[in-house]
């Protein structure tokens, strides 16, 4: 069999592209495309740099027989080459199991706000006992010293992301979170959080499966600015901006936009919305009335002063 060498660039770390993202994505080798060798078979994940998983796939184009069709059903990835899958829950006659992906992370996190990204779409091998089985949620989980001990039939106890999936076999869908990180994060863990088993039936047959692609971890910040309190004279007024991407912005009176015009003096407020990411902030200007010596006319002085006005005529009088 022929196998497929693939070059890992380490120190280029994918960018993150969302305005409120900063630095670079601390997920190592986040789209599954850098690989040891080609999968040959199921149950590969660790052909994948810096991912790691029992049991669980590794879907690449370099093997035609796994891209599109595979056991899994029919998916291209997301972008590039590649993408992952797993049993979230599983089931059989005799027990019931579950399936995890580990990913050691390029960077540890710091103690700072990450935004977390991934796409996922629900497997046509997602069944239960010949009818449609409805997904609930998935965790993701994020751990300092190693990956938790956890596969096999325990499920993922308290992870700090859960998503409720939408059952779409067709479509990647767009999985994003906001996560506090603790600092010193090295290992991202993702699973199964629910502890209801399903019901055992008399043949063997899977529970639910779902493709995984394009993790992001990135830095990211929705803090912006209105500026320092001002003066605001008669007759003038100041445009305020609320600089941040991706928001929807309610001011004070209940109008929208991101920019609001002031014409008198007073306490301007506004709040930013980034849906994505469920969070919100605000800032606050205050605005006073201009005094007399702020607001003054500045007194204009003529470059040229000549006695009675008498510009470009002689200063000398006859004796």
């Amino acid at each position: 069999m022929k196998w497929f060498i693939y070059i890992v660039f380490f120190l280029s770390l994918p960018l993150c592209s969302f305005s409120q993202y900063k630095g670079s994505n601390a997920v190592a080798n986040p789209g599954f495309e850098n690989i040891i060798q080609c999968p040959d078979d199921y149950m590969q994940l660790n052909k994948a740099i810096n991912w790691y998983g029992t049991n669980t796939d590794l879907y690449h184009s370099c093997n035609p027989n796994m891209v599109p069709y595979n056991l899994g059903g029919f998916q291209y990835p997301h972008t590039g080459n590649a993408y992952a899958g797993f049993i979230r829950i599983g089931f059989h006659s005799i027990n019931k199991g579950r399936e995890f992906i580990h990913n050691k992370l390029a960077q540890p996190l710091a103690k700072k706000k990450y935004c977390v990204d991934y796409y996922y779409s629900i497997s046509e091998w997602t069944v239960e006992n010949g009818t449609t089985f409805i997904p609930d949620s998935v965790g993701l989980m994020f751990t300092v010293d190693s990956f938790p001990d956890q596969w096999g039939y325990t499920p993922l106890f308290q992870p700090q992301i859960i998503t409720q999936l939408v059952n779409d076999t067709i479509n990647w869908i767009h999985a994003s979170a906001l996560y506090d990180a603790a600092g010193g994060e090295k290992y991202m863990t993702m699973g199964s959080n629910n502890t209801t088993f399903i019901p055992l039936h008399s043949v063997y047959i899977y529970g639910e499966y779902m493709f995984v692609d394009d993790f992001s971890v990135c830095e990211c910040s929705f803090e912006f600015s209105l500026g320092n309190d001002t003066l605001l004279c008669p007759g003038d007024n100041i445009t305020l901006h609320a600089g941040l991407p991706n928001a929807v912005f309610t001011w004070q009176d209940g109008s929208q936009g991101d920019t609001y015009n002031v014409t008198q003096p007073g306490i301007y407020w506004v709040k930013a919305y980034v849906s994505q990411y469920n969070y919100t902030s605000y800032d606050t200007i205050v605005v006073y009335d201009g005094d007399a010596d702020h607001c003054a006319l500045p007194l204009e002085v003529p470059n040229v002063i000549t006695p009675n006005n008498l510009l470009g005529k002689s200063l000398c009088f006859p004796v």
